[in-house]
């Protein structure tokens, strides 16, 4: 099972929302969306989906293999809304990948 992180929503201003105004199934939808989108291009640990989402159900419109880490990035946004730090993250990600 795939952790999915908070979905944060882009606001027309472009600010970053969390939490994010869609309906709980929505941000279901979005979630299992992303990690299909994951799953199908074989990503290993993490990805970041950028997805609209419509009366007509959720469209994927790119998943990143390598998310940007920068302060004002919607992976940094989203990992702060469940309290990881940017060091917590590449503490985790460095142990995973080396032995």
């Amino acid at each position: 099972s795939l952790y999915t992180l908070p979905v944060v929503q882009t606001g027309d201003d472009g600010v970053y929302l969390y939490p994010s105004r869609l309906s709980r199934e929505e941000i279901e939808q979005v979630q299992d969306s992303a990690r299909k989108a994951h799953r199908a291009l074989g990503a290993r640990d993490y990805s970041e989906t950028h997805a609209t989402v419509s009366s007509r159900g959720v469209y994927v419109i790119e998943t990143i293999l390598t998310p940007h880490h920068g302060d004002k990035d919607i992976f940094h946004t989203a990992s702060e809304a469940v309290g990881l730090s940017r060091a917590d993250f590449l503490k985790h990600m460095v142990e995973k990948v080396l032995p």
